[in-house]
């Protein structure tokens, strides 16, 4: 019994650290002349917390797919943006006006509503401070 009891404790911290994310801390990028970046991000919450999300917009992926304590990013010319995930559900497709020079952070909430939130930089510098740069997952 206690053998098991090992085994099992080892196969499950062996699931929750391939559940973390492993990529460089967040770096703010530097925004090439005539466009704008938009970072994506999700929080880390244990629910859910694998199950991998891909962003996208009518020129195809944003980045790489994310789990949760991860970030992505995405660089482009000034226009109205819209911008929707995949994640076995469908997430609420969000809308940008993207301005010359800016940066945006949006906020993929998961598991709570399965959409976007445009969030001030102000609290999103904070939170996405603890969200790791998307690998291939």
């Amino acid at each position: 019994m206690k053998r098991l009891t090992i085994v099992l404790l080892v196969v499950v911290a062996g699931l929750l650290l391939a559940s973390c994310a492993t990529g460089p801390a967040f770096v703010e990028q530097a925004i090439p002349d005539g466009q704008a970046i938009v970072y994506f991000y999700r929080p880390y919450r244990f629910f859910s917390s694998s199950l991998p999300i891909s962003m996208m917009t009518k020129d195809g992926h944003v980045g790489t797919s994310m789990i949760a304590g991860e970030y992505c990013f995405y660089l482009t010319k000034p226009s109205s943006l819209k911008f929707w995930g995949e994640a076995g559900v469908p997430i609420t497709p969000f809308t940008l006006d993207a301005a010359k020079g800016q940066s945006y952070f949006v906020k993929i909430n998961i598991p709570d509503s399965f959409k976007l939130t445009l969030v001030p930089p102000e609290t999103a510098q904070t939170e996405i401070a603890k969200c790791k740069l998307a690998s291939q997952h």
